[in-house]
């Protein structure tokens, strides 16, 4: 009984009853990835974390190597076989360097590039950083380090929200479903929701 969250995902797609399925999964790095997340469950628990997830893509192919929706999914606890590689939740973060690659892209910025980091208020919203400080003048580079929200909200309205929204899009962020006058600035600081699986697919691409 191995990958079964990987193997149920398969079962919900449309497949006709007499093919058979050829899969990409590398059964080591699965059970790698299945022994790394269920020793991190304990330590998740005392946290506060119930679940967890982990996923692993080869770059070059695209094809999933190891799938792993929750660090024990025998475990007579709840929420034990939900498959946390496709649940929605908050990109947090993780989508400040695709904005920062589309400036790169776009040969209007380099890591050296200089940013400001002060604070700034748009209509109702004022973000701040996770640690509620501002740094002042800093380089992309130590933004994007130091994950610092003004800078990425400022690049992202250099390259446009709108553009960056359909790139993520073009990327296969496919829960991404609203306009994207829906998620505002916000977006480049994660309130919209993704998949662990069509995150790491957009990373890989």
């Amino acid at each position: 009984f191995h990958s079964p969250h990987f193997c149920d995902m398969l079962a919900r797609q449309p497949v006709a009853a007499t093919a058979g399925v050829t899969t990409t999964l590398d059964l080591d790095l699965q059970l790698t990835a299945e022994e790394s997340l269920a020793k991190q469950g304990p330590g998740l628990v005392a946290e506060g974390i119930r679940g967890a997830a982990v996923v692993v893509i080869d770059v070059k192919t695209g094809g999933i190597l190891a799938l792993v929706g929750s660090p024990d999914f025998r475990a007579p606890v709840r929420g034990a076989q939900t498959n946390a590689a496709l649940a929605r939740r908050s990109a947090g973060s993780t989508l400040k360097p695709f904005v920062y690659a589309m400036a790169f892209d776009r040969g209007t910025h380099t890591p050296l590039s200089v940013l400001e980091d002060v604070p700034e208020r748009f209509s109702d919203y004022d973000p701040v950083n996770f640690d509620k400080g501002h740094r002042g003048v800093v380089t992309l580079r130590d933004a994007l380090v130091q994950s610092l929200n003004l800078p990425a909200i400022e690049v992202e309205r250099e390259v446009g929200q709108p553009a960056f929204y359909a790139r993520l899009r073009g990327l296969g962020l496919r829960t991404l479903s609203r306009p994207a006058e829906d998620y505002g600035l916000g977006l480049v600081l994660g309130n919209g929701e993704v998949t662990l699986l069509d995150l790491t697919n957009a990373y890989a691409c």
